[in-house]
């Protein structure tokens, strides 16, 4: 991996594809999204044009109202398979807006078993207006070596929030420091 390259494939969304697949499906770009329950509607994720503060395109999630007890983690939008190596630190930043003031949680996650977050995850407060978030963290992997297919996570049910609403994401970069 290059340093400072984005190892992000789309990150900008500008290769659009109207649907998101469901349920851990992934479309050519890497991007989908992940239901818990396939039975519960949790909402959808697409790629829209007008409104994005870079490019074209940005992704929107609708977010429907879900049942008590659900996890900030059964309806996410991610991205798999780029190199994390451990010990090394990484950037990730990307632009956020939704249609009312929401918790959402990011994770850069191990993609396979415990433990999940060599980054950890971090909650921020999503608004009304696009914001740029920028997150630094250092790898920490439990056996040392190289993630090649670690997972970047946003939790769209962060926080307990069940209300249905919009999230949207554009210019999505994660990039290993020097």
């Amino acid at each position: 991996m290059t340093t400072g390259a984005n190892v992000l494939r789309n990150g900008g969304f500008e290769a659009p594809d109207t649907v998101f697949p469901p349920d851990a499906s992934w479309r050519d770009d890497g991007w989908s999204t992940y239901f818990f329950n396939p039975s519960v509607d949790y909402g959808r994720c697409d790629i829209v044009s007008g409104g994005s503060p870079e490019g074209s395109f940005h992704a929107r999630c609708a977010v429907n109202t879900v049942e008590s007890g659900a996890q900030g983690w059964h309806f996410l939008l991610s991205q798999t398979g780029f190199p994390v190596s451990d010990g090394r630190t990484y950037e990730l930043e990307f632009r956020v807006r939704a249609s009312a003031s929401r918790l959402v949680e990011v994770s850069v996650q191990h993609n396979g078993g415990a433990p999940y977050t060599p980054g950890g995850n971090v909650v921020l407060m999503a608004t009304s207006s696009w914001t740029v978030f920028r997150y630094r963290f250092r790898a920490s992997l439990p056996a040392g070596g190289t993630d090649p297919s670690a997972k970047l996570a946003f939790w769209l049910l962060s926080g307990g929030t069940s209300s249905a609403g919009t999230v949207e994401f554009d210019d999505v970069r994660l990039r290993m420091l020097p």
